[in-house]
């Protein structure tokens, strides 16, 4: 950056004897004879030393704005490899849920049986909107066997899914009987699913509900034409829970 530097006239004040009285002089200057009178003279010296001066004040200030700029680089360049440190170190939880796909063959008789009364369910199914009848079967610790199915409704949420009907239906009726396992099929038009269909998220935490109130998993068979998906507990169907555990109590 070029800076151009004023000039500046310096003035000395240069002190003389007289006797005649000036009208502005003090008391002593007029009893002394001593008054001050200005004289002009330019003095380069002195206009040197001070663009000398002006020139090592803006250095300073330069040098000032300069150090700044790098305290605040270095700030944001700390501020980045923190955050960039944070990310690495970030905790990371990985979730797994088996599934064991059996055929008929594979499972146990106990297996089929609800499995069998599952796909039976579908057909008290009212399904006049979807036309996707679902059935659910419910085995508990006596080994009684308990169904529902889904029940539709003009206004679509006032319907009730196959797994909360077999599982209300239960706890109004058959209040503290362990449920030990759960079996749902479905079909449409006539044909069951190729692919095994799995409980929506309400069911799922309805059932979650359950498994956690009575202390023990509720094995989940999914059945499709292709296979049966079978599942260890509830819980594996819904990782992250939400439980009375989260609300303390």
């Amino acid at each position: 950056m070029t800076c151009t530097l004023p000039t500046f006239h310096i003035y000395s004040v240069e002190t003389k004897h007289s006797t005649e009285q000036q009208p502005w002089a003090t008391d002593r200057e007029q009893n002394t004879g001593a008054y001050p009178e200005v004289t002009s003279s330019k003095l380069g010296e002195k206009n040197a030393d001070y663009c000398l001066k002006f020139r090592e004040s803006n250095s300073m200030y330069q040098a000032i704005l300069w150090k700044r700029q790098i305290i605040f680089a270095i700030s944001l360049t700390y501020s980045y490899l923190c955050r960039a440190n944070t990310y690495h170190t970030m905790k990371e939880y990985e979730i797994r849920t088996r599934v064991n796909v059996l055929v008929e063959e594979d499972m146990s008789a106990p297996e089929r049986e609800l499995v069998e009364a599952a796909k039976k369910a579908t057909e008290s199914s009212y399904s006049p909107y979807s036309h996707f009848q679902v059935g659910a079967a419910l085995r508990l610790h006596s080994g009684e066997i308990i169904t529902g199915s889904n029940q539709e409704n003009a206004a679509y949420p006032v319907g009730s899914c196959a797994e909360r009907t077999a599982l209300f239906w239960c706890g109004a009726n058959r209040p503290g009987e362990e449920i030990t396992a759960i079996a749902i099929a479905a079909q449409t038009m006539g044909q069951f699913t190729k692919d095994p269909i799995a409980p929506c998220g309400m069911c799922r935490q309805a059932l979650l509900e359950v498994e956690h109130k009575q202390g023990s998993p509720i094995k989940v068979m999914l059945y499709g034409e292709d296979g049966t998906h079978y599942i260890e507990s509830v819980e594996a169907l819904m990782p992250l829970t939400f439980n009375a555990e989260s609300m303390d109590i």
